[in-house]
């Protein structure tokens, strides 16, 4: 069900705004997570942000929302250098799951795990700009 692929330095494995249905596992390289700052105006040029930085030392995963959710892409994963990866389709992901509950389970479990991390950063995050905003706003 795992279809091995080779991304290369600066290639972008999943772009924001964008639909897909493949989940991800980085088994070698690094990943980039960014996400654009404003809104798109036209004529105004969008800047990416930085959101964090993947490595193969812990296999993390990304790409959930492609096999649970609608696969609408939040965010940016860029290739930082030549990465092997391992992807898994929506459509097989439910073949899996049909064959192998056990595997579905743990599947899902990681993507809990992952969610709750985004989720922690993303609280920190809205804090963050929230104290930025009244900073802003007192002066």
């Amino acid at each position: 069900f795992l279809i091995e692929n080779t991304i290369q330095a600066e290639e972008y494995i999943i772009r924001e705004k964008t639909s897909g249905d493949m989940f991800y596992i980085l088994h070698k390289g690094s990943v980039r997570i960014t996400k654009n700052l404003m809104l798109e105006i036209e004529g105004i040029e969008a800047d990416e942000k930085m959101l964090g930085r993947l490595t193969d030392q812990e296999h993390p995963a990304f790409g959930e929302n492609g096999l649970l959710g609608t696969g609408n892409r939040t965010a940016n994963v860029i290739a930082e250098t030549e990465c092997l990866m391992y992807t898994l389709s929506k459509n097989d992901f439910e073949k899996l799951v049909h064959q192998d509950a056990q595997i579905g389970y743990y599947v899902m479990y990681n993507c809990c795990i992952a969610l709750i991390k985004s989720l922690d950063k993303a609280d920190e995050n809205v804090a963050k700009l929230a104290t930025a905003l009244s900073i802003a706003v007192k002066f």
